[in-house]
């Protein structure tokens, strides 16, 4: 018989209250119903009982006889033992006691440790692997660490049907019928024969025909697949959403009234609420759910490769979850560091192809390093990146090696509180050089960058186009070890600068660093590589903000600025004209409010070049 699944310290708290004050008649009723459930159930109140009877009885529970009697008689036969006689009997009764004591001491131990024996059986027979089917296979991972107080991968990375808890990183669960699920931690989730149930997480199903009618349940809902690509997201509350990438789910609310399901096809989603069961439909969002580890064999990746990269992280998930892939060299290089505050579980979310390295910003402090090599800067250099800010932390970082005063050093990222992009580099004889784009880099959508360094020139680039340029007398190795990546990194190279760290908040991908100048038709290029999976800009209004009504490339009406003069103009800050106002070199005598120095109010003149 199943033993049904009742907290131990219930069943002690109601014998504990049967022996003790006696129970109410409703806790009664609840021992009674545990004794008729399971048989042991009923040999753990036997054992209990007999323990209870014995102490009650070695410890004082019982009387001598004619100790109650309150007869006159039986006083004075008390009143009539001898001294000697009395000394006699005390010692017996003292023998007697020790003995009920010694006696007491070996049954209490025995039936401690028989009702230690009992719940430890019970405990090894519900958590046997062999009363748990195999029902799926853990086929990759990154970083995984699961709750050491459930189940975990089996050494033949087997899952047997039961109750996880994912506390880190992402794993992928195939199922015997080869439906395939990639769960990303936090997560918490039940697994059984083609059946998922997620109490709350995130996930992205694969499911082949043969498959079909794979099923995964929610506390609001429950989806069922008809051959598809599907993501399902629980929050804590409840709340629950399904988004189609392509095929056809059914999903079906809980509820205690009759709810119709909801049937969606590719690019659809609903959300399902967690109170009341009650469907509503949503915009289909794929930037939010990681569909695969493997990183796809893009169009922009083949030709980024080809351009012969020092460094080219594509941002493949790692096995540790904690090291960097260079699809350069294939070796796993860096490392990432999770900053504090609630983990996010893993750092790995969507990228612009496949997944990328997500950052969240000063609040939490994660940024991740890969070691310096001098031969990856010459006196020319190339860096191109795709970059998704969520805000624009001051002086926040794409890549950043900055070192002690007198170094060769560079920052590519943000400008101050203004959030434009900027290359800056410093020369070992004091020189700073610096271009600007001249206004915000836009957030919530990714955007392709990169800067070129040749013996002359400083260039900048945003989404293919020359933004800003700087004379430029070349670069030189420097001495710091290591390149932050969403970070300025101390003097050492091996930790966050404790003063102005200049973390990244939002994702980036497929960074490459180059030991030359690429020109700028093959920035170009590379932008344009994308396809039509790029996130092009929006088309802009007369009045600077976004025009839903027209498509991005679309003509504007007669009379405004075309997108691309937009740009050039863009190019220098205001009260300036010309790119070359936004590029202009600082002298070694001049200060600036810098983001790779102490910032001290007091050293500022002036805050643009």
């Amino acid at each position: 018989m199943t033993v049904p699944d009742v907290d131990p310290r219930e069943f002690d708290r109601l014998l504990a209250g049967l022996c003790d004050v006696g129970l109410e008649p409703s806790e009664m009723a609840r021992l009674n119903q545990l004794l008729r459930l399971s048989p042991e159930w009923r040999e753990r109140y036997i054992l209990y009982m007999g323990l209870h009877a014995t102490l009650q009885n070695t410890m004082g529970g019982g009387r001598a006889a004619g100790a109650g009697d309150g007869t006159e008689a039986g006083y004075t036969r008390r009143l009539r033992l001898k001294l000697g006689e009395g000394c006699r009997r005390w010692a017996a009764i003292s023998r007697l006691r020790r003995v009920r004591l010694t006696a007491a001491a070996i049954v209490l131990l025995a039936a401690v440790g028989a009702i230690a024996g009992w719940w430890t059986a019970r405990r090894a027979r519900l958590d046997a692997p062999v009363d748990r089917p195999i029902v799926a296979r853990a086929s990759r991972g990154s970083g995984v660490r699961f709750d050491a107080d459930g189940l975990t991968v089996g050494p033949d990375r087997s899952l047997r049907a039961g109750e996880y808890r994912l506390l880190e990183g992402i794993v992928q669960v195939v199922f015997r019928r080869g439906a395939e699920v990639l769960i990303m931690a936090p997560a918490e989730f039940t697994l059984s024969e083609d059946r998922l149930l997620l109490r709350y997480g995130k996930l992205t199903a694969r499911v082949p025909a043969p498959a079909k009618g794979f099923t995964v349940e929610t506390p609001s809902a429950t989806i069922v697949d008809l051959g598809t690509e599907f993501a399902v997201e629980v929050d804590r509350t409840a709340n629950g959403e399904v988004h189609v990438f392509r095929g056809e789910v059914i999903v079906q609310p809980r509820s205690q009234t009759d709810v119709r399901p909801v049937r969606l096809t590719e690019s659809q989603a609903t959300r399902v609420d967690g109170a009341s069961a009650t469907p509503s439909g949503i915009d289909m969002d794929a930037t939010r759910f990681l569909r695969r580890l493997e990183e796809p064999d893009t169009e922009y990746a083949r030709l980024a490769a080809a351009l012969n990269p020092r460094i080219y992280l594509g941002m493949e998930p790692t096995t540790d979850g904690h090291s960097l892939l260079d699809a350069a060299s294939s070796r796993a290089i860096g490392r990432v560091a999770p900053g504090h505050g609630q983990g996010q579980g893993t750092p790995w979310f969507p990228g612009r192809f496949g997944a990328s390295l997500r950052l969240r910003g000063p609040g939490h402090g994660d940024y991740a390093l890969i070691p310096f090599r001098p031969e990856m800067v010459g006196e020319t250099m190339s860096a191109v990146a795709w970059v998704l800010a969520e805000s624009r932390p001051r002086w926040a970082s794409i890549l950043k090696r900055w070192g002690q005063a007198g170094d060769n050093s560079f920052h590519f990222g943000l400008y101050l509180d203004d959030g434009d992009l900027e290359i800056h580099t410093a020369q070992a004889d004091g020189r700073e050089f610096l271009a600007r784009e001249g206004r915000p880099l836009p957030t919530g959508r990714w955007q392709h960058v990169a800067f070129v360094v040749d013996r002359k020139v400083l260039r900048l680039y945003r989404n293919g186009e020359e933004v800003a340029r700087a004379d430029h007398p070349g670069l030189r190795p420097g001495s710091l070890p290591s390149i932050g990546v969403g970070v300025k990194l101390n003097v050492k190279g091996d930790g966050p600068d404790p003063l102005d760290p200049g973390y990244w908040d939002g994702r980036l991908d497929e960074i490459a660093i180059y030991p030359r100048a690429l020109d700028a038709d093959e920035i170009r290029r590379l932008y344009l590589a994308a396809g039509d999976n790029g996130s092009p800009e929006p088309a802009v209004d007369g009045e600077g903000g976004v025009d839903a009504s027209r498509g991005a490339g679309a003509s504007p009406p007669q009379g405004q600025p075309s997108h691309e003069s937009a740009r050039i103009t863009s190019m220098s800050p205001p009260g300036r004209t010309g790119p070359k106002a936004a590029a202009t070199p600082v002298s070694p005598g001049s200060r600036i409010l810098s983001p790779f120095s102490s910032h001290r109010s007091d050293e500022v003149s002036h805050e643009s070049p």
